[in-house]
């Protein structure tokens, strides 16, 4: 059985080649972070 997961929200982060190691480092900090329960819905 497949699990597809949906998302409403996109985001863009557009960045200089200078600012990539920054870049990916913001990247996976938004990736990881969990809205509380109480702000969800």
């Amino acid at each position: 059985m497949e699990l597809l997961t949906t998302y409403k929200y996109y985001a863009f982060i557009s960045y200089k080649g200078e600012d990539e190691k920054w870049a990916k480092r913001l990247q996976g900090q938004i990736e990881r972070f969990r809205l509380p329960r109480a702000m969800a819905g």
